[in-house]
């Protein structure tokens, strides 16, 4: 089923005969101010097949004319960045040295290795960020929320890391193993190896009881065996069988026997006969089934056992003459009880199937000139320890004794014999090798693998000029070939200030089919709409007295506001419920909640027009008299109250000192201090007022897309409530030209006839690491 893109923009092609009969009536003309920013999205296929860097928004005239370069289009921010989480499980123990380093899969180490044996999280953390932040290859940004560190490594020219698996390692290590591996070699003669033929040996199929005999080893096959473990068993664990050559090979295949257990057990007993001369006699009597194999044992106090196994052949009498030894009974000592005890027992059977083994791949090798050396290993082995014989080469792990490091290179015992062909030099030695190993990785986890979240909806910004009183309609212009691809919908001047408003709304991740992969990413248009003037809406609850009174025990008084259009067409309507229901809503300055339907009415019978309203929530409107006693009288007693009241979304604040962070969302009460400020924006600029007990303290500018921290620390006294309000804002009163970046940071400029500052990104990072 298509997943409709409903939006108040839509752009068509534009027909090859340039008669521009403008995009399908479907889509409402929209009003435009003077100096509106306007922004929203748009599905890549509106884009007729061009690239979106090759395009910009322009206004055409009533004669198909481009009158006005008002806009552009670009892809979202997080197209240039990906992002990965880490989380630190544990802290080092101040014992055992901890560090780690991210791996691509082929071994490469990504943003370098933290090595810190700090036992404070939030000092091992900052560490974790300032490596990260300070990468030369490539922007970086954290965030970070508890023990979890967000991380966005931007693209450069130098580094690219998109859709990779990471996994945590030990990263580079410079320190080395301080014992002394030892790994040394002895000539020991010259000699001649004699001919010998070498053949494969192939063990394909067996079964329980198969005998092969190879070159004088037998190998008898039992439960538990496989095909893999018999063939080492045969060649005493080489990989092939060599015999001198010449030699005849001696392999015997038998079917051998098989063992079963038996299902039948029978029933023996001991029967009372008589006494005689202080000895009681007894009868061993065979009373059911037996079968070959069955085992019964007869004891008694001061009397040998006996234990008989039934073989084939036997009859009753056959079985309880060998019980029954004594003129046909059974004798022991007066008052002896003997006791008789039956086994199932097993039975051999001779096996219907041969076993499948045979030798192949016969070669000659001829009779060879060697050295043979004598190869000693060492007792003191330390994990990370290197031992190089020839061609290969072992890492000792933890845990590894001279034993393993043998049996690496195929030797049971730690002094072994090699042979190399007459004057070839031997490579044998050892080396410290790296003092921390697996053993030393820090406990850090990837909860999240690095991800670029890639959208197929494109952003576009209008920044609209003083317009001549008279109708334009939106296109899209190749800006190279100067060519309309696209045109949209009709855009009017109004220089009423009733009828129309700037809506602002946004979400995250992908809602109502639209795409929100960019942190701050709002979508803001100018509409034709009415706000009606609030009224109250009262809810409240009453207990009543015995007396016949009342008494008011909850009450909530909220302002509602109606907003309305009339005369616009299904699409208009569409993307208004759409819009409405963004958990994000700012209508001209004002966050508002939209409560129930958005309901619609044709304005005219069978016309596509409609009229439509629905009732709204004004965001911080809500007054009630529930009783607060919490932190009521502490305020006065070393701590203070921060408020934030923000309108913008995608806007992070963090208070902080060296041992405390908070994420500050509506309220806060901390101690009185001095703390840090730092800011995370989004797709806009952001102006920020900081008043104390009402009196604006201060007035501060942050860039979009950045990460920046504020000059010095910021008092909150005992017993004062401080209120952050952040609007959004376009900060253009400074250029590079006229002061450096680094200069920014604690310069006071004006602004609108108020005296604040522009916050330096982190390091110099334009865009949370992003520059355009």
């Amino acid at each position: 089923m298509k997943n409709e893109f409903w939006s108040f923009v839509k752009f068509g092609k534009a027909d090859n005969a340039n008669n521009f009969n403008r995009i399908n009536q479907s889509y409402a003309a929209l009003p435009v101010k003077s100096k509106d920013f306007w922004r929203f999205l748009i599905p890549q296929s509106d884009f007729m097949g061009e690239s979106v860097d090759n395009l910009e928004i322009v206004l055409l005239n009533n004669k198909n004319e481009t009158e006005f370069v008002v806009g552009k289009v670009r892809r979202q921010y997080c197209e240039d960045y990906c992002e990965f989480k880490i989380i630190v499980n544990s802290l080092p123990d101040g014992i055992t040295h901890r560090q780690f380093g991210l791996t691509r899969s082929n071994g490469q180490i990504v943003l370098g290795t933290f090595k810190d044996d700090n036992t404070n999280l939030k000092a091992y953390i900052d560490g974790i960020v300032k490596l990260y932040e300070s990468y030369g290859f490539a922007p970086v940004s954290c965030y970070v929320e508890g023990a979890i560190i967000t991380v966005r490594v931007f693209n450069s020219p130098q580094f690219s890391l998109i859709d990779e698996q990471l996994t945590v390692g030990i990263g580079s290590v410079t320190e080395k193993n301080e014992n002394f591996p030892s790994f040394q070699k002895r000539f020991i003669q010259s000699l001649t190896i004699p001919a010998v033929d070498q053949y494969d040996l192939v063990v394909k199929q067996l079964f329980e009881g198969n005998i092969i005999t190879l070159q004088g080893q037998r190998h008898v096959v039992k439960t538990g065996d496989t095909l893999l473990s018999v063939k080492k068993a045969l060649l005493n664990g080489a990989d092939r069988l060599t015999v001198p050559a010449g030699a005849t090979v001696s392999l015997l295949l038998e079917n051998g026997k098989t063992i079963q257990d038996n299902s039948i057990k029978p029933r023996v007993v001991a029967n009372y006969i008589s006494n005689s001369s202080g000895q009681d006699k007894y009868l061993i009597s065979v009373q059911s089934d037996f079968e070959p194999g069955n085992i019964i044992t007869v004891t008694a106090d001061s009397k040998a056992p006996i234990s008989y196994t039934v073989v084939s052949g036997d009859t009753q009498a056959n079985i309880e003459s060998n019980f029954n030894t004594t003129s046909g009974y059974y004798s022991v000592n007066a008052g002896v009880v003997p006791v008789v005890s039956v086994a199932f027992g097993t039975q051999e059977f001779n096996n219907s199937s041969a076993p499948n083994v045979y030798l192949t791949n016969k070669i000659a090798i001829a009779a060879t000139n060697v050295d043979r050396y004598g190869i000693y290993i060492g007792d003191d082995v330390s994990e990370g320890n290197i031992f190089t014989l020839q061609d290969k080469t072992y890492i000792a792990q933890a845990g590894d004794k001279s034993s393993d490091i043998a049996s690496y290179f195929g030797q049971s015992s730690t002094y072994f014999t090699f042979d190399v062909p007459t004057g070839t030099q031997v490579a044998c030695y050892s080396l410290p090798g790296n003092k921390w190993g697996s053993g030393n990785i820090a406990d850090v986890r990837i909860i999240q693998q690095p991800t670029n979240r890639k959208s197929q909806h494109i952003v576009a910004e209008v920044n609209f000029p003083d317009l001549p009183s008279k109708q334009f309609q939106l296109a899209l212009r190749n800006k190279n070939f100067q060519q309309i691809i696209a045109v949209g919908n009709f855009v009017s001047p109004t220089f009423d200030s009733n009828g129309s408003l700037m809506v602002e709304y946004s979400d995250t991740g992908k809602v109502f089919s639209y795409e929100y992969y960019e942190d701050g990413l709002t979508q803001i248009i100018r509409l034709p709409l009415f706000l009606n003037y609030p009224t109250q809406f009262v809810q409240e609850t009453k207990t009543v007295l015995l007396n016949g009174g009342f008494e008011r025990t909850e009450t909530s008084i909220n302002e509602n506001q109606s907003l309305s259009v009339t005369g616009k067409p299904s699409s208009f309507h569409r993307a208004m419920s759409l819009a409405l229901k963004h958990s994000f809503l700012n209508i001209s300055g004002e966050r508002y909640y939209h409560e129930g339907d958005w309901t619609t009415n044709q304005s005219v019978s069978g016309i596509d027009l409609f009229s439509g309203n629905g009732m709204l929530k004004r965001y911080y409107s809500e007054k009630n008299n529930r009783k607060l006693y919490l932190l009521t009288g502490s305020l006065s007693n070393g701590f203070s109250k921060i408020l934030l009241q923000s309108d913008v979304f995608g806007f992070r604040l963090l208070v902080k000192t060296d041992n405390f962070v908070r994420v500050l969302s509506e309220e806060l009460i901390i101690p009185a201090n001095e703390y840090k400020l730092e800011f995370y924006t989004g797709a806009d600029d952001v102006k920020l007022d900081v008043y104390e007990d009402g009196s604006l303290l201060r007035t501060l500018l942050i860039r979009s897309k950045s990460k920046s921290l504020i000059n010095g620390f910021i008092r909150f006294y005992s017993g004062k409530e401080y209120q952050i309000v952040a609007t959004r804002t376009v900060i253009t009163v400074i250029t590079t030209e006229q002061l450096s970046l680094n200069e920014l940071g604690g310069s006071a400029i004006e602004y609108n006839c108020e005296k604040v500052e522009i916050l330096p990104t982190v390091g110099g990072i334009e865009g949370f690491g992003y520059t355009d």
